[in-house]
């Protein structure tokens, strides 16, 4: 059902109040907030239903897509609360959202979530068997290694930024590898010279070649030591092949 402004207006601001935004609201309005919580939470169940009756994965991914924008009111509010200083709530809502959001790879939708869920360590809800942490390197990585197969380029400053924003968490050792391999292996796509291009505009690329290899070589170890079974042999020996003729490796 599309909500008129007014409706998404008075939608947040119940979030926002349900998340202690508004600690001198009226009963009247604590009330209010709370009833649209139970709403938003049926909504999310029935979404879900919705989405445990599909098998295929892009299929999924692709209903997530169209699903996600029923929750963004919400979602919204929540954040609103915790940015006028309300403390942070335990909020299935938000923890499903950043997920969905991981799923589609709508980077500008994760980013404040991953913020807010590892920045005061939130713990998934119970249908996931994993941390936060563990969660967000996973799918953001999946995600990568799946467009490089597909024969596209990830974003590498989005890896990145995940990788820094887990960096001081706790997360099985295959996740953290999986992730440094998806690092890696943007990383040597970024330094393949595009189709047809020519010897001088190889040669004017050839700091940020070289710069790249360097990263993937750096990825490709660091996942070795995670996970000696991640799977990079073969990329790190090429990666570093390709130093060796490029004279970067002494």
């Amino acid at each position: 059902m599309r909500l008129s402004p007014a409706q998404r207006m008075m939608q947040r601001r119940h979030a926002s109040v349900a998340a202690g935004g508004a600690p001198r609201a009226l009963g009247g309005a604590q009330a209010a907030a709370t009833s649209e919580e139970r709403l938003q939470l049926a909504e999310l169940g029935d979404c879900l239903r919705q989405l445990k009756q599909i098998q295929a994965r892009e299929a999924k991914i692709a209903r997530k897509r169209e699903l996600i924008a029923i929750f963004d009111q919400w979602v919204a509010g929540i954040l609103d609360a915790h940015k006028a200083g309300a403390p942070a709530v335990q909020d299935d809502i938000v923890l499903t959202m950043m997920v969905w959001a991981l799923d589609i790879e709508d980077h500008d939708r994760a980013l404040p979530l991953i913020a807010y869920v590892l920045g005061n360590n939130l713990a998934m809800p119970e249908r996931y068997s994993r941390t936060a942490p563990t969660v967000i390197a996973e799918i953001a990585a999946e995600a990568a290694i799946a467009r490089l197969g597909r024969g596209d380029t990830p974003s590498i400053d989005f890896l990145q930024l995940v990788e820094e924003s887990t960096a001081d968490h706790d997360m099985i050792d295959e996740v953290r590898a999986k992730l440094h391999k998806a690092i890696g292996l943007t990383l040597v796509r970024l330094a393949t010279p595009p189709e047809g291009e020519a010897d001088a505009e190889a040669s004017d690329r050839a700091g940020g070649i070289r710069a790249a290899l360097d990263g993937a070589v750096t990825h490709f170890k660091a996942a070795l030591r995670r996970h000696p079974k991640v799977g990079v042999k073969k990329d790190l020996e090429k990666a570093e092949r390709d130093l060796v003729k490029m004279g970067d490796v002494q």
